[in-house]
């Protein structure tokens, strides 16, 4: 699960897509958990994206 959560690899990004489990939202709130955020900026899908959030 790790595996498809954190990795970039296009495999692990293609599982996460089918599965719909790169979504912070399930793991925290927004208005409570900073995990949420963190899980948030790691789960952008570009590395533009992650340094601008």
């Amino acid at each position: 699960m790790r595996y498809v959560l954190f990795s970039d690899s296009e495999r692990a990004v293609g599982l996460a897509e089918r599965w719909g489990v790169r979504d912070a939202g399930l793991y925290g709130s927004p208005d409570d958990d900073d995990e949420y955020w963190t899980l948030r900026r790691v789960f952008a899908p570009t590395e533009e994206m992650r340094l601008n959030e």
